[in-house]
């Protein structure tokens, strides 16, 4: 991100050796544009709640630059970033309710009620089934967002609330401007670990 306008974004696809194409892909990216890691005033990734093995890939290399560069990290839980987006709804509705899809019939949810609610990190997600989801949702004017929007729009038992037209996914320049908007303001990141809220499934590798 330069001046509020992004200067390149990729998306490299799922694949077993992600940890190893990540780094040097931002290299490629970095000398593709005429740029060095001295150039960079901030880092930003998502520490989850998500995919387990994508979010330790992404912290990995996000403090492997830190601790090459001494650049300032600021890590954003994906719940976060996703109300940042659809901060405006704050306007009209009491509450912003995330809802992401946690795959295995699970929700990984959030309510945030004020803008300054969205920018603290040590208020982290929840986890439930998506039978109990209506059981945590703001009960009068809220605005429901979220890759699980779809997915729980029908469960719910208020309908005094409004929704984003779409499933809503981790955007990296948003992730990269609400990061930025935080820098600016002084802010000192006190969690930069991994948001696990559940045991990682681990399957016996096939023969």
């Amino acid at each position: 991100n330069k001046d509020d306008k992004n200067i390149y974004e990729t998306t490299i696809s799922p694949s077993a050796n992600q940890s190893e194409i990540l780094i040097p892909e931002i290299e490629r990216i970095l000398n593709q544009n005429h740029i060095s890691y001295q150039d960079l005033s901030l880092i930003s990734a998502t520490n989850g709640p998500g995919s387990f093995t994508g979010s330790r890939i992404a912290l990995t290399a996000a403090r492997t630059i830190k601790l090459a560069t001494n650049i300032p990290l600021i890590l954003l839980n994906s719940c976060q970033i996703i109300a940042f987006k659809h901060q405006k709804q704050l306007k009209n509705h009491e509450s912003i309710f995330v809802a992401l899809d946690a795959r295995g019939n699970e929700i990984f949810y959030a309510t945030y009620n004020s803008l300054d609610e969205i920018n603290k990190t040590n208020s982290l997600p929840k986890i439930t089934t998506i039978k109990n989801i209506a059981n945590f949702t703001p009960q009068n004017n809220f605005f429901l967002c979220g890759s699980a929007t779809s997915i729980i729009k029908p469960l719910l038992k208020s309908q005094n609330f409004n929704n984003s037209q779409k499933d809503d996914i981790i955007e990296a320049n948003i992730l990269a401007t609400m990061a930025f908007t935080l820098h600016k303001t002084d802010y000192q990141p006190t969690n930069l670990n991994p948001i696990y809220l559940r045991s990682p499934r681990i399957t016996q590798r096939k023969k």
